[in-house]
C-alpha cells in the first residue's frame, strides 16, 4: 500500500494539499517528498502544473506512479498564471482544509498536523491559520531566524481586515485555511498575478485570522522566485489592481485604500508605466479622488513610448 491510498477514511478532518508548479524540476521532488512525509493522516494531493517547458511533468507523473498514487495530476498545456491555475484545481478539492504550497517550498514533517491541532483548539469563525517560516536560498540553506522575525511583519489575530489594507502580512506559502474561506469568496482572482494579497484580504473581511509563531515551511527565494523575477512595475501594478478591485467605500476603510492606491499608482508613474493614464481613469471613476487624473494627464506620452 503506497502513502495516501487510504487517507480520506482517516477520522481527521481532510486536507486537500494544493501543489503547483511551473518549470521546477530542481526543486519539485523536495516539495512532493515533504508533502508525503506529513505526519498528519489524512490528506488529499492535488498537483497542477503550469505548463511547464522543463523535465517537471515527467518528473512529477514519475514521482506520483511509485509514492503517491491517489494523488491527482493536472497538466495545463500552456502557462496561464498563479491565480488560473489555482483555480483549475477548485473542482477538484474534497478537504475541509486547504493547504496550497509552491513546487519550491519545503514543509517541515509535522507542519499541518501542528497547524490542524490548533484549528481544532480555535472556534469555528477562525478560517485563516498563518504561521512564521524558515528562509531557505536555492541550495537549501537557512539561518535559525524566521522569515517573519526577520522582516519585523506584524502578526495580528483575530479579525485582521484593517491591518491587513495598511500592510499585507500574510504568506500563502505559511497558511491552511477552512474551504469555508473559499466558498465564500468564490474563487482567486484572475485579475492580478499573484493571488496571495487579493486572496487574504478579502478573507479577512469575513474571517478571523491566527497566527503562530511556530516555524512550518522553508521558504524558497532563488534567482527563479516571483520575489526575485518581479519587476517593480508588475509589483506595483498587482497591488495597484489588489486595492482597486477590492476598494471600501465605508468608513474608516476609504481613506486607507486611498492611500495605498495612490502610492501604488504613483510608483507606477514613477516607473513610466505604460497605461498610466488608463489606470488613472479607472481609479477616478472609482474613487473619484482627482489626483489620479493629474498623474494621468501626465501620464499620456508613456502611452507611445513604446510604439516608436
Amino acid at each position: 500500500m503506497y502513502p495516501g491510498d487510504n487517507k480520506i477514511f482517516d477520522n481527521s478532518p481532510l486536507v486537500s494539499v494544493i501543489a503547483i508548479c511551473y518549470n521546477q524540476e530542481e526543486y519539485v521532488l523536495e516539495t512532493l517528498n515533504s508533502i508525503k512525509a506529513q505526519t498528519y493522516p489524512n490528506i488529499e494531493l492535488i498537483i497542477s502544473d503550469d505548463g511547464s517547458t522543463d523535465g517537471t511533468k515527467a518528473i512529477v507523473k514519475k514521482w506520483i506512479d511509485e509514492n503517491y498514487p491517489s494523488a491527482r495530476f493536472i497538466c495545463h498545456p500552456s502557462n496561464m498564471g498563479i491565480t488560473k491555475n489555482l483555480n483549475g484545481t477548485i473542482p477538484y478539492i474534497n478537504g475541509s482544509f486547504v493547504k496550497v504550497i509552491g513546487c519550491d517550498d519545503v514543509l517541515l514533517d509535522d507542519s499541518i498536523s501542528v497547524i490542524m491541532k490548533e484549528f481544532m483548539k480555535l472556534p469555528e469563525d477562525y478560517g485563516v491559520i498563518y504561521s512564521d517560516m524558515f528562509l531557505i536560498n536555492d541550495k537549501g540553506e537557512t539561518g535559525c531566524i524566521g522569515m517573519v522575525e526577520k522582516r519585523g511583519h506584524p502578526v495580528p489575530s483575530g479579525f485582521v481586515y484593517e491591518q491587513m489594507i495598511k500592510k499585507p502580512f500574510a504568506t500563502a506559502a505559511s497558511i491552511i485555511y477552512r474551504k469555508e474561506v473559499l466558498d465564500k469568496l468564490k474563487c482567486y482572482n484572475g485579475k492580478v498575478d499573484y493571488e496571495d494579497n487579493d486572496f487574504y484580504l478579502r478573507a479577512s473581511r469575513f474571517f478571523k485570522f491566527h497566527y503562530m509563531p511556530e516555524k512550518l515551511v522553508k521558504y524558497r527565494v532563488h534567482a527563479q522566485s516571483l520575489i526575485n523575477l518581479s519587476s517593480k512595475t508588475r509589483y506595483y501594478k498587482n497591488e495597484f489592481l489588489v486595492y482597486l478591485l477590492n476598494f471600501d467605500k465605508r468608513t474608516p476603510y476609504r481613506q486607507v485604500f486611498m492611500k495605498r492606491l495612490l502610492f501604488c499608482f504613483k510608483n507606477l508613474y514613477a516607473e513610466k508605466f505604460q497605461q498610466t493614464f488608463i489606470f488613472s481613469l479607472r481609479a477616478f471613476l472609482k474613487t473619484g479622488n482627482p489626483e489620479f487624473i493629474k498623474y494621468g494627464i501626465a501620464g499620456i506620452p508613456f502611452l507611445v513610448k513604446d510604439r516608436k
